[in-house]
């Protein structure tokens, strides 16, 4: 009976643990059950209880084949029916040998058995229920149909009472067998259970593991790769700012160049890590969405220009003007697929479209498109897109370049903001990326459309001339909306030959770069018809001519056109009281490193720093801002220094020897009486690396390479703060 009892515990804790797939302890209840029916429907025909007989085999026929039907699978839910089976060949043998026989106890040892046979531990007590309920009934049924002595009975009445006791302790004694296995089984559950939660916990350990040494890898080797990046990149951007020939420009140009790519293959490579393990958080901040794409627009203006696309893109004017989400991740979508479009496409457009698809009280559904007439991509190679360090093919990569990081962090990213990615393309037509996001309306009051202040303005006739039938249509829309009338030409020679016919045009505005006759030609043509009509230029970053332009268009603008400029610039051409000069909308360089800049914002600064390059890197750079600052070697010169002279500012590396960057922090916090603000300044890019700088009481946290702009912004603040204490030292 133990062996038996073990053989049914293992059975079961192999379906627990999903190693079989069927119903194993049943199986094993209807074959000992079968190998039962044998001995008992011999001793019916011995005892002449043929009907009884015949029916114990057709029982035992019924088990067979649900054994047969449960082994192949064919059955899902095995149960029900030996338990149906069991319940009609009890009945039957009540009714066909009476009560007085004590067939109907047989009933009871079945009862008994029901929690053992249930293998679904999910639905247990709804199962148990329902087949404890079942027994029942058929038991009272039988006891309601049955008689006491049945006419099909042919053994004598004085030894029923006999076989009445017989099959009383025959069931009693299956009930305690079929309890115990009942009961021993749950224990051997709950253990299998037991040692399945544990082997899982392990497993979440090792996995934790993995992933933390993973993290770690990456930030050490992030941190391994920025500090000489920080190096190349922040000296060559010093040496661009030297007198330099065409010659050493360039190279100048290719180590920026280089150095920003490697810069972003790192960020691309801590991004996936972020997302594949989950750690990736997304930010809900108010934002324009409008602002958003045309900074992603202005970081490619340039390179757009120098391949001679068009870069255009169309803004839903259903969208509010400010809503709440994670701005810097849609940015970090767009500047993927536009710079993936740029790469692949060597003539016509990209065109970026952002549509509102649905709205609610609180929220908002967005649909983006990034169209170009690129190279294309074969229909059977579109998956591959979206595999880690892959390409469409091998020869892709060495032409153009990339680890194919990018559209899956982007894929990956739309699925957090809770929206989907497709692709569609044609080869040697182009591809079309679209996505679209969940975002939240904004509790920030929203922007009134604009409108010209001059109502003599409204309904002027503007003449928009440009060979891209996209950027007309845009365009087009645009001036509608400002209650203009535009009429619109795709060549300088439709433009010519509509002013011929209709001179009442108060404004044109045109592209540069067309075909058989560009910007300026048409603008000369312009003056011999219409001398007195007002004209703005649409063009491209870089142009060398662009000073050339100043003396025919009073306004010049750069491609692609802001709405807010592009308003400003008509606005201020078609009001009364313009000034013939040129717009402010042409943009004059400004020299970023001034030593002015120490003057307006005056700092006692102390570089905590190991590595000599970024020391002389950070001296040259602040001595360009007018700043004299001090060095120290590690975290213990950083103490006694500001021991012996009170710091504005410390810009504290992380890693150093003797004490580090976070240590040296907690002492400065702890014990000195002149408290300054603390900038960590480090090759360490983790989220969590920022957080540890934070708590540790520094101020701020910049990341290598230094970013002069951020470097500058926090010099201004410093400076702030610094004249503050001071107050109040005073």
């Amino acid at each position: 009976m133990n062996k038996i009892t073990q053989e049914f515990a293992q059975s079961d804790s192999e379906a627990l643990i999903g190693t079989k797939e069927v119903s194993t302890r049943t199986i094993m209840f209807l074959q000992c059950v079968l190998v039962m029916t044998i001995p008992l429907a011999a001793l019916n025909f011995y005892q002449g209880h043929t009907i009884s007989a015949v029916l114990v085999v057709g029982y035992s026929i019924a088990v067979i084949f649900l054994i047969f039907f449960t082994k192949r699978s064919y059955l899902k839910y095995t149960q029900p029916g030996t338990i149906l089976i069991a319940s009609i060949f009890f009945g039957g043998m009540t009714i066909l040998q009476g009560r007085a026989s004590g067939v109907h106890f047989y009933f009871f040892p079945l009862i008994f058995i029901i929690p053992f046979l249930i293998e679904d531990k999910k639905d247990f007590k709804k199962n148990i229920i329902l087949y404890f309920s079942f027994c029942l009934a058929a038991f009272l049924v039988c006891l309601f149909i049955a008689e006491d002595v049945s006419p099909y009975q042919v053994m004598p009445t004085d030894k029923l009472s006999g076989k009445y006791s017989q099959n009383s302790i025959i069931s009693i004694l299956l009930c305690i067998i079929f309890s115990y296995l009942s009961v021993y089984n749950e224990r051997k559950y709950v253990k299998v259970v037991l040692k399945e939660k544990l082997k899982a916990e392990d497993a979440t350990k090792e996995a934790e593991k993995a992933n933390q040494a993973k993290s770690t890898f990456l930030a050490t080797m992030s941190h391994e790769i920025r500090t000489p990046m920080n190096g190349i990149i922040g000296m060559s951007n010093l040496l661009s700012s030297t007198t330099l020939n065409a010659e050493q420009e360039e190279y100048v140009n290719i180590i920026n160049t280089s150095g920003e790519a490697l810069l972003g293959l790192i960020n691309d490579i801590l991004d996936y890590s972020k997302i594949e393990s989950g750690n990736l958080e997304l930010e809900q901040q108010d934002y324009n969405l409008r602002e958003c794409i045309e900074d992603v627009m202005d970081l490619f203006s340039g390179k757009a220009a120098s391949q001679g696309l068009d870069l255009i893109y169309q803004v839903d004017s259903r969208i509010p003007s400010v809503i709440a989400g994670d701005s810097h991740r849609l940015r970090q979508i767009l500047i993927n697929l536009i710079n993936n479009a740029l790469k692949f496409t060597h003539a016509g457009e990209v065109f970026i479209k952002a549509n509102l698809e649905s709205s609610s009280t609180e929220e908002l559904e967005l649909s983006f498109e990034v169209i170009d007439t690129g190279i294309g991509i074969p229909e059977d190679k579109i998956p591959k897109l979206f595999k880690a360090f892959s390409q469409v093919d091998s020869s892709t990569t060495r032409k153009y370049g990339g680890t194919g990081l990018g559209l899956i962090i982007s894929q990956k990213l739309v699925v957090l903001m809770g929206g989907d990615f497709t692709v569609k393309s044609k080869v040697g037509k182009g591809t079309t990326f679209s996505f679209n996001i969940k975002s939240k309306t904004s509790s920030v009051p929203q922007q009134l459309p604009v409108s010209f202040n001059v109502k003599s303005s409204s309904s002027k006739k503007v003449l928009v001339v440009d060979d891209n039938p996209n950027f007309l249509t845009i365009l087009k829309s645009q001036l509608e909306q400002w209650e203009l009338t535009p009429v619109t030409a795709l060549s300088g020679k439709e433009a010519l030959s509509i002013l011929s016919e209709d001179k009442d045009f108060s404004l044109v505005i045109t592209d540069m770069l067309m075909p058989e006759m560009d910007g300026m030609q048409l603008a000369s043509e312009i003056k011999k018809i219409a001398p007195d009509v007002a004209m703005i230029l649409l063009s491209a970053v870089g142009d060398e001519n662009r000073s050339l332009y100043a003396t025919v268009f009073s306004t010049i603008l750069t491609k692609p056109v802001k709405e807010g400029q592009l308003f400003k610039a008509i606005q201020s051409e078609l009001s009364e009281s313009k000034n013939d000069s040129v717009s402010d909308a042409v943009n004059k360089p400004v020299s970023i490193l001034s030593d002015d800049f120490a003057l307006d914002h005056p700092l006692t600064i102390l570089l905590a720093e190991d590595n000599l390059i970024n020391q002389k890197l950070a001296t040259r750079v602040l001595n360009k801002l007018g700043y004299v600052l001090d060095i120290a070697n590690n975290g213990v010169e950083a103490v006694g220094m500001l021991q012996k002279k009170d710091y504005d500012l410390i810009l504290m590396d992380i890693l150093m020897p003797e004490m580090n960057g976070l240590e040296a922090t907690k002492v400065i916090r702890s014990g000195a009486q002149y408290q300054p603000q603390i900038i960590a300044m480090t090759a360490n890019a983790m989220p969590e690396d920022r957080e540890t700088c934070l708590n540790a009481g520094m101020n701020n946290y910049i990341t290598k390479p230094i970013k002069l702009n951020e470097l500058m912004d926090i010099l201004r603040e410093s400076a702030i703060l610094a004249r503050e204490n001071k107050l109040k030292k005073v």
